[in-house]
């Protein structure tokens, strides 16, 4: 599950470097912050941190699919049922941990 979280090989030009594993950590991170963007930029027009997270997590638990067919490191399999629970929780745990972020941002703010 791990390198299929890091994973970049699948990506144009980025697969082209045998990336350390902390450089792929820190495109996810890259990653993260983006959306994190994405989400405070859309809290204060939705005003409801809990949906908005949901609903932009909600795409990057079926990339799950995608990304692991198109690995060409050795990951879990596309129809891992664990695999992809382990994934998806970790993803709801994401959503989750931004929503509560953005309620006390909200509360801040009023």
């Amino acid at each position: 599950m791990y390198t299929l979280l890091l994973n970049v090989d699948f990506i144009p030009l980025l697969n082209r470097i045998a990336w350390p594993e902390w450089m792929e950590f820190f495109f996810h991170l890259l990653l993260s912050f983006s959306i994190t963007a994405v989400f405070l930029g859309l809290l204060f027009k939705t005003k409801r941190p809990f949906t908005t997270a949901f609903v932009l997590m909600l795409p990057t638990v079926f990339l799950y699919y995608p990304l692991s067919i198109l690995s060409h490191k050795p990951v879990a399999a596309p129809y891992d049922g664990q695999a992809f629970g382990w994934w998806a929780a970790g993803h709801a745990l994401y959503a989750l941990v931004l929503g509560l972020y953005g309620q006390q941002k909200i509360k801040r703010e009023a």
